[in-house]
C-alpha cells in the first residue's frame, strides 16, 4: 500500500472521519459473514479475520489515502461512488461453488464509499463506507 504524503490540512482532517456507519456493518456482516451455506456468494473467512478487524483494517486503509481505482456515477445512482481495492496479505474470503463456476478463494476485497470534497484544494475523498466485500482480481 502506497501511503500518501499530504500536505493539505484539510484533506488529513478529511481522511480522519471516515468511518463504517452502523447500517453499512449490518449490512456487511448480514450479507457477507453468513451463518449458513449460500450458493455463488462471496463471503468473508470468520477465522482469518472478524467483522470488527476488518472494518478496523479497512478504515486504516482508506485513512492512509490509498486512491479510488474507480467511480461509478450517476445515472445509475444520484451520488458518485469511488471504489477501492485492498489486498491482504492472507485469504480473506471465498466464492462458493455454482453452476456458472468453481469455488476459490481471495486476498483482495473492493471497497465501496461515498465520497466527499476537500474544503481548500477540492480533492475527492472518501466519505464512508457503502459495503466491503471480498473480490476476485480480474485475470490480465
Amino acid at each position: 500500500m502506497r501511503v500518501l504524503r499530504l500536505k493539505c490540512s484539510s484533506c488529513i482532517s478529511t481522511l480522519r472521519k471516515v468511518e463504517v456507519p452502523t447500517w453499512a456493518r449490518r449490512h456487511i456482516i448480514k450479507k457477507h459473514y453468513p451463518k449458513r451455506k449460500h450458493g455463488g456468494q462471496s463471503t468473508f473467512f470468520k477465522k482469518s479475520m472478524s467483522p470488527q478487524r476488518l472494518f478496523y483494517e479497512v478504515i486504516k486503509v482508506l485513512r492512509s489515502g490509498i486512491k479510488a481505482k474507480e467511480i461509478q456515477g450517476p445515472p445509475a445512482r444520484l451520488d458518485v461512488r469511488y471504489i477501492y481495492y485492498y489486498t491482504f496479505d492472507f485469504k480473506v474470503g471465498i466464492f462458493r461453488p455454482s453452476p456458472r463456476h468453481r469455488g476459490f478463494s481471495t486476498r483482495t476485497v473492493k471497497i465501496v464509499c461515498n465520497d466527499t470534497k476537500c474544503a481548500k484544494c477540492g480533492r475527492h475523498w472518501p466519505k464512508n463506507v457503502v459495503t466491503i466485500i471480498p473480490y476476485r482480481k480480474p485475470l490480465i
